[in-house]
């Protein structure tokens, strides 16, 4: 996988292995156009488009477009790590930060024993 692959992945929630599962069948969406997505998002980001610009891009609402911003980094945090221990932590910081923002409560188990 490309690095726009792995940042695609990141980005809209699928495993490294989920994504790369779907690449060289012929699947368009995956091959093309989150790829081409991500470097929407990473000219917007550089450039400094406002918000209204990447949303009219990406065919999105203004907050989605924020929310896909707000992702190419996290996704870069990964991606991009220095090593795969790095890598590794940030996704997990991540996963339970979207697990905590979607509401999920975690509870302490009582022991039985």
């Amino acid at each position: 996988m490309n690095r726009a692959q792995l940042l695609a992945a990141e980005i809209f929630g699928y495993s490294f292995a989920n994504y790369a599962d779907h690449l060289g069948i012929g699947h368009v969406r995956y091959e093309r156009l989150m790829p081409e997505d991500v470097e929407t998002l990473e000219t917007a980001e550089r450039e400094g488009w406002p918000a209204t610009k990447i949303a009219a891009a990406l065919e999105v609402d203004v907050e989605r477009a924020g929310e896909l911003l707000e992702a190419l980094q996290r996704a870069r945090e990964v991606v991009d790590a220095e090593n795969p221990a790095e890598a590794f932590r940030n996704g997990v910081r991540f996963s339970i930060w979207h697990a905590v923002e979607e509401g999920c409560v975690i509870r302490k188990r009582s022991r039985s024993w």
